[in-house]
């Protein structure tokens, strides 16, 4: 541990001070109330001023399990603050060692799974009733359900386009251009909505490389992240499937995970399967 925890959250308690009622943002205007900052219901100081009296005085820690235990008390005891708003997530993990970053880039990756997945019982979607719908009504649809998702990521993607591609591909992200292309030969298939979930993952890594203190993502899983991307072919179809960012990104998506004669190097917030 790099830091004393107690130390963390005075950091942090000024961070989340900021999103107050009355306090000016980093521009010098109002800012947001902090419910609306942080996705809390209530001001969040109270809890954290809480923990942090809790910790003072804890210089170090005897074993790794102990450290890990902190680091997941303080974790709940952050609750909507860390995974509602990244800068207090990436500030935990800015004052912790390596396990303890995952950790939190662990707690954050599936809570945006978790919001991510849930739209797709949203009824503006047509996610249920895929087969009744026009190509016309789909393409609306998987355009705001893409809207959604990258709100839900924070990417700088531009833009969905539809396009008539090769049969083997449901869609792709450029990361140069910023736009996602979804075949228009797979509209009649739900699965592209996991598609535009797998695709702006990779939006999401991409940004995360160009700009590693905006998200939290550790600082291991960056330097994995920004390996070159190695393209699928028949020879090569193992790595390309068990490299870091397409692991990942097929985690996130919840597609089907299969095991090859290469181990992944790295799984990141991904356990490997049973």
């Amino acid at each position: 541990m790099r830091r004393n925890l107690a130390y963390i959250w005075i950091a942090l308690i000024a961070l989340l001070a900021l999103a107050a009622p009355g306090c000016a943002g980093p521009d010098g205007g109002a800012a947001a109330p902090a419910a609306e900052a942080t996705g809390a219901s209530a001001g969040a100081s109270g809890g954290s001023a809480d923990l942090q009296y809790s910790l003072e005085g804890k210089q170090e820690y005897e074993t790794p399990e102990e450290q890990e235990e902190e680091i997941r008390d303080a974790m709940e005891a952050m609750g909507n603050e860390l995974l509602a708003d990244v800068r207090v997530a990436r500030a935990l993990m800015d004052s912790l060692d390596d396990d303890g970053d995952r950790m939190v880039e662990k707690a954050y990756d599936l809570k945006l799974q978790a919001d991510i997945f849930a739209l797709l019982e949203d009824p503006r979607f047509g996610y249920a009733e895929w087969g009744s719908l026009s190509d016309d009504e789909r393409t609306q649809n998987l355009t705001a359900f893409y809207s959604e998702v990258d709100a839900a990521l924070s990417t700088s993607a531009v833009g969905l386009v539809f396009a008539d591609e090769a049969e083997n591909i449901a869609g792709y992200y450029n990361a140069s251009s910023h736009i996602l292309t979804l075949n228009t030969k797979h509209l009649s298939e739900q699965g592209l909505f996991h598609t535009v979930i797998h695709e702006m993952r990779h939006a999401y890594q991409s940004d995360a490389v160009a700009n590693p203190t905006g998200f939290a993502v550790s600082a291991e899983t960056i330097s994995w992240w920004a390996q070159p991307f190695i393209d699928p072919t028949e020879e090569n179809y193992d790595a390309y499937f068990t490299q870091p960012r397409e692991w990942d990104a097929r985690n996130f998506a919840k597609s089907d995970i299969e095991i090859f004669s290469v181990p992944p190097p790295y799984t990141g917030s991904w356990d490997m399967p049973a």
